[in-house]
């Protein structure tokens, strides 16, 4: 017994030692760290009318599946006078691949790309819908995407390509005021 009142008693005088580290000061290196950003704002194709009218909106990123998924938010959270045939419809995939021949450092050989987009949901898709989906990313130049394929895939998975498109093509959908990407 006398034993273990030893024990425990060393055991109290060595607990408020500690770990065996000394103690030190907190250095203080200023106002901790903000990441701060400027918000992405991208042009998208929305309905006014019936009419293909653009609009302004915020995008996560400026990449081609940040700038469509805006387009379906877009779709969801309408502003004020517009309208969207997307609505009901989400996007699944898109895939960019090269257009046309290529040919190393060819000058005269233009380069360009294929966009091609996968869309679920139920019904036919449009042919607003498929405006609005050519048009958006037609307008991105940086990226050079000569051509929007689009195809719609249904629940069971089974495809259903809706062609492929240039924004020109719906030249006769544009609002009087506007002027759509080539």
């Amino acid at each position: 017994m006398k034993r273990a009142r030893w024990m425990a008693a060393a055991l109290l005088l060595a607990a408020p030692l500690g770990c065996g580290i000394e103690a030190g000061g907190v250095a203080d290196h200023g106002h901790a760290p903000v990441v701060s950003f400027e918000p992405t704002f991208i042009t998208v194709y929305l309905l006014r009318g019936q009419r293909l009218a653009p609009a302004r909106v915020s995008a996560a990123s400026n990449t081609i599946e940040d700038i469509v998924t805006a387009l379906f938010k877009a779709s969801d959270r309408l502003p004020p006078g517009m309208d969207s045939d997307l609505r009901g419809f989400t996007l699944r995939d898109s895939q960019l691949s090269r257009y046309g021949q290529v040919a190393r450092n060819d000058p005269d050989m233009p380069r360009g790309f294929r966009l091609h987009i996968f869309v679920v949901g139920e019904g036919e898709l449009s042919r607003t819908a498929q405006a609005q989906l050519t048009c958006t990313t037609a307008g991105l130049r940086s990226r050079e995407i000569w051509l929007v394929q689009i195809t719609q895939m249904e629940p069971d998975g089974a495809p259903h390509p809706r062609g492929e498109y240039v924004c020109s093509d719906f030249r006769d959908l544009a609002s009087p005021d506007t002027q759509l990407p080539p």
